[in-house]
């Protein structure tokens, strides 16, 4: 459960996919000879729990399925990340990732949260444009 306002305004609010655990679809090890195209690197077996790197991990098959993001409050990001990968797509296997759950808490329409930034300049340019307001955008 988050209860607050996270903002991310050089990036995206994303789910972490590279320390995945999961043992098929090409997502678990390092591609060597194409560094540039590696959905994995190998280790994601002794992250969730953590792991000593001389224990064998634990590897869930094809899925990764972490459960859900429960949000109260709101998300201010430069680009939409993910929080779920799964086929079609680079990763082709199941889940790997969270279900989201976002819920817009309206006190922040008349309180906003401190030190938040101004959306505009003092000369009238844009700074943060509002693309959904108190729903989820369209995928």
């Amino acid at each position: 459960m988050i209860n607050g306002a996270l903002m991310a305004l050089q990036g995206a609010f994303i789910s972490h996919y590279w320390q995945n655990s999961v043992t098929s679809g090409g997502c678990y090890a390092p591609n060597s000879s194409a560094p540039q195209f590696s959905l994995g690197d190998g280790r994601g077996g002794h992250r969730n729990p953590v792991r000593p790197e001389n224990w064998s991990g634990i590897y869930t098959g094809n899925t990764d399925y972490r459960g859900y993001v429960n949000l109260w409050g709101s998300i201010v990001q430069q680009e939409r990340g993910y929080m779920m990968r799964n086929s079609p797509g680079p990763y082709n296997s199941g889940d790997i990732g969270y279900d989201k759950n976002y819920n817009y808490d309206y006190n922040l329409l008349d309180n906003p949260p401190p030190y938040y930034p101004d959306q505009s300049t003092a000369s009238g340019v844009i700074v943060l444009k509002i693309k959904s307001y108190g729903n989820q955008p369209e995928s």
